[in-house]
């Protein structure tokens, strides 16, 4: 096999439970003292995050608060963080929650610099070159669920209101320099969400492992993360305050984005853009499955708003398929071959 490929795994993750409490030195050793917390408008109000402003206070960073989005950010919440951004006077960013928090927290640090509107750098062909990249600011990502992996992920979606469609914005220095993975952060949320953004964890780990892209080491992550989420998500979804399901299940999600090789020069990440297996419906339905039952969502969704006429399943009912994954995941089953 004559093969040829660029490859990259760079993200710093400190995980564990309790680990939350080293935001504020994170921050200081990116150069960041007034951090900008990007989370969504529901998350705002929530333990974990008052308590994260208040330790960032106390340990004297100035640090705001952006919440104001949709659960599919469009570019009105964008140019409302950057007001936010400009306003503040901030040097960096705290990306907090889940998809939206994380997608809108990095979108707001890569075009707090730029000159030119958001779609000039769409994931197409070299137009993230277009970006002055010495004017991205530093982003630290928080993840409270197991699902998208944006944590790790060198892009963001942007719903164009203008289409109803989701747009994949892409640069490599979008990705976060450090990740902060608590699985106590994800205890307690409604079995819903849990088994919703579990099964869209399991799903990038599907997508992975069947994606036609080549990484070295992309098929053992996709095999694992598909083995810790079966193994932890029926438990975290019974069982809310287990930290042991919330600490496998936490793993599982950042083993998905990782694990989806990478096209040279591109975020292979990008899932609306092809190359990947299961088609995604907006974050917000999430909790409908989208992995282990791809065939009844709509066949022609591509990156769509709104599934047109799609019937997604409950993730429940996912849920509760979960241990038929067990033998091939354990047995790591083998696709065909890879060309070459």
């Amino acid at each position: 096999m004559n093969l040829t490929g660029n490859w990259n795994y760079p993200t710093s993750i400190r995980f564990g439970v309790g680990r939350i409490a080293e935001l504020a030195d994170v921050c200081r050793s990116q150069g960041i003292e007034r951090p900008l917390l990007v989370t969504d408008s529901g998350l705002a109000r929530a333990p974990i995050t008052t308590a994260a402003l208040d330790a960032l206070r106390a340990a004297g960073l100035g640090v705001a608060l952006f919440c104001d989005l949709k659960p599919n950010p469009v570019e009105a919440n964008l140019a409302g963080g950057l007001e936010a951004w400009r306003a503040g006077k901030h040097d960096g960013v705290i990306a907090f929650g889940g998809g939206s928090g994380l997608d809108m927290g990095k979108l707001i640090a890569f075009m707090s610099g730029q000159t030119r509107p958001v779609w000039d750098f769409e994931d197409i062909g070299d137009y993230w070159t277009r970006a002055d990249d010495s004017r991205i600011a530093p982003v630290i990502a928080v993840p409270t669920t197991a699902g998208t992996g944006s944590e790790v992920g060198r892009a963001a979606v942007i719903i164009d209101e203008r289409t109803h469609t989701k747009r994949i914005i892409f640069h490599p220095k979008m990705m976060p320099r450090v990740v902060i993975s608590d699985p106590a952060l994800t205890v307690g949320m409604p079995a819903k969400v849990t088994a919703g953004t579990g099964m869209d964890a399991l799903s990038h780990c599907l997508e992975a492992y069947c994606a036609p892209g080549f990484h070295p080491l992309a098929d053992g992550i996709a095999v694992e993360g598909m083995r810790l989420v079966a193994n932890a998500l029926v438990k975290a979804v019974h069982t809310p305050s287990d930290l042991e399901g919330a600490r496998t299940n936490a793993r599982g999600g950042g083993h998905g984005r990782h694990g989806i090789p990478e096209r040279p020069g591109r975020d292979a990440c990008a899932l609306a853009s092809g190359g990947c297996a299961v088609r995604h419906p907006s974050r917000h339905d999430q909790r409908h499955l989208h992995a282990l039952c791809p065939a009844i969502q709509s066949p022609g969704h591509r990156g769509a708003h709104h599934p047109p006429g799609g019937v997604p399943a409950p993730a429940l009912t996912g849920v509760r398929q979960l241990p038929c994954l067990r033998p091939e995941v354990a047995q790591g089953h083998r696709r065909a071959p890879y060309p070459g």
